[in-house]
């Protein structure tokens, strides 16, 4: 936390925000159902790892879910599923992309929903997406009215050719959050800013919830 009284300090390289929402993450730790995975012991690809609380993809930690391999059509349906446990009030849903370098944003799906349901077989589409542009390593909130809802579905049908992955299509997210509050939506990567020893640095992070 930087207020008004805090320098810049010259052994301070980097400083690493991270925003959390007054709303706990419904999906942290909780059964999850793929069309297709890749789970892979060595990189830690797997569909459990979409909610296992690491918000990025680390190499043998935790990348995130992938669909599998081998798939080389654009428009194909590939879904994730969270099952919460119970049935909640749930209002935002946040994807957080892929984030290792050099694949920053890649597997984002192009055209997706975000559904809601009780029982795992009525589906209500709470969101929409089209042509959705690659989002970099950016957390991607959708808010809408507050509904109950125990399962989360992400189904994407149009995805985006990786050509550094042997020009394959898969829906791949590092992450995704359920929750039953409105979520500040940061739209801008942070700035890169050259400053020099004993320089006073001026920290502001500025957000809306919708």
């Amino acid at each position: 936390t930087l207020d008004s009284a805090d320098s810049w300090n010259s052994n301070d390289t980097v400083i690493k925000l991270t925003v959390v929402g007054k709303g706990s993450n419904l999906a942290l730790g909780k059964l999850v159902y793929a069309s297709s995975s890749v789970d892979s012991d060595v990189d830690r690809w797997g569909m459990q790892k979409i909610t296992d609380g690491i918000y990025e993809s680390i190499k043998g930690t935790s990348m995130g879910h992938s669909s599998s391999m081998f798939l080389t059509t654009e428009s194909h349906t590939e879904y994730v599923i969270v099952d919460t446990g119970t049935e909640n009030t749930v209002s935002t849903v946040t994807l957080f992309p892929r984030s290792d370098s050099g694949n920053e944003g890649e597997g984002f799906p192009v055209d997706f929903t975000i559904q809601l349901s009780t029982d795992n077989t009525n589906w209500t589409t709470v969101t929409t997406a089209t042509a959705f542009a690659n989002p970099g390593k950016v957390a991607q909130t959708f808010n809408f009215s507050v509904m109950n809802a125990r399962y989360v579905k992400v189904e994407a049908t149009k995805l985006k050719i990786n050509t550094k992955d042997f020009n394959q299509y898969r829906l791949q997210l590092a992450e995704i959050g359920v929750y039953n509050t409105s979520l500040p939506s940061i739209s801008l990567q942070p700035q890169n800013k050259s400053v020099n020893i004993d320089d006073t640095v001026k920290l502001s992070v500025a957000g809306t919830a919708s």
